[in-house]
């Protein structure tokens, strides 16, 4: 049965259970090359050709592509066709996307992001940048959702610096996508529409990666972000006092939402000693050592997960330290895969 997509690993989660070694995932038959002034971007035109504003993007859908194993996108890799600027350098903005709808991107507002940074890439006339992620993103193989990998490039008119993301004319296996609000594409259009016969250079490298408690398989997930990150999903995540931890229940492709009572169930073990039982198929609970966090109603009303998520925050004061606590959300509901109830993942939080 097809697991639904999950979101985000950190750095944790690469340690814990990442396996294998890095592969490259591309749409382009030669991912090698870039071919001099193939590449398409919004600009200001001659004498420097300064940016104006350029996103381009690929889509992978997992079984698609021939991949069937749930895998860690490590990095996204792109072609230069041409980089200038005063200070040698300039800023990209490279980020991860899921799409619950398959295929065009578009609408931009549909697109979940899951990971964003900004890397600087030096002046170059050709060649491939790898834009290593500083936290690895995952991913459980499902047809029901894309990954969306975009390079996007600032206006660059008053710094004067110019950039094209490189593109080749070898062929691609599947179409990659523009963005350009000044010249007239606000929202991602495949580039062949356009009239252009060149396709852009833009690869994941990904391994191998194992979710140790992943939950019953159905549409559901436990997030959880610490301070200003946005919720990720790991195996496990660590709060020392005073941090503040924020946790996401979530139905990626929507099929939970609003399906049946919602509940979060904390089970506190000490962070070194026997593992947290697994009583029934997908479900992670010891209850001797178990506590509702979310009971299922609000002042007698059934809390059902809303198409947002459920979200909720709190700060760690302290007095927890060599402790764990493991949150599951489950769902009392006839449309998961058992048939009665719907369980998350199995997030541990590890406190110091």
């Amino acid at each position: 049965m097809q697991r639904i997509l999950i979101i985000m690993a950190t750095l944790a989660m690469a340690c814990a259970g990442a396996v294998g070694q890095l592969q490259t995932l591309t749409q382009s038959l030669d991912n090698n090359n870039v071919s001099a002034g193939t590449a398409i971007a919004c600009n200001f035109g001659a004498p420097n050709f300064e940016n104006a504003g350029t996103n381009v993007m690929r889509t992978y859908n997992l079984p698609n592509e021939g991949v069937f194993t749930d895998i860690e996108i490590h990095a996204v890799r792109f072609g230069v066709d041409g980089a200038t600027s005063p200070g040698g350098a300039q800023d990209v903005t490279v980020t991860v996307y899921l799409d619950p709808t398959p295929g065009n991107p578009a609408p931009i507002i549909d697109l979940i992001p899951l990971h964003s940074q900004v890397f600087s890439v030096p002046d170059m006339a050709s060649g491939i940048f790898t834009a290593t992620l500083s936290t690895p993103v995952l991913f459980l193989q499902s047809a029901n959702a894309d990954i969306v990998a975009e390079v996007s490039v600032d206006n660059g008119q008053a710094a004067v610096e110019a950039f094209f993301v490189g593109a080749n004319t070898a062929g691609e296996t599947a179409p990659g996508y523009y963005m350009a609000t000044l010249c007239g594409q606000p929202q991602p259009v495949d580039i062949s529409t356009l009239g252009f016969t060149s396709h852009y250079i833009i690869d994941l490298e990904y391994m191998a990666a194992n979710v140790l408690r992943p939950g019953t398989g159905d549409d559901l997930v436990t997030l959880m972000g610490v301070n200003a990150e946005l919720p990720a999903l790991a195996n496990s995540r660590t709060l020392t006092v005073g941090d503040v931890a924020t946790m996401t229940h979530l139905s990626p492709s929507g099929s939970m939402v609003q399906t049946g009572p919602v509940f979060v169930i904390g089970t506190i073990l000490p962070t070194v000693g026997p593992t947290i039982p697994e009583p029934f198929a997908g479900l992670y609970v010891d209850a001797a050592n178990a506590t509702a966090i979310v009971t299922g109603s609000v002042a007698g009303i059934p809390l059902l997960l809303p198409a947002g998520g459920l979200t909720y925050s709190f700060a760690y004061p302290g007095g927890l330290g060599g402790f764990s606590v493991y949150f599951q959300c489950i769902i009392s509901t006839s449309v998961g895969v058992n048939g009665i109830l719907a369980g998350s993942n199995s997030l541990e939080v590890q406190f110091l």
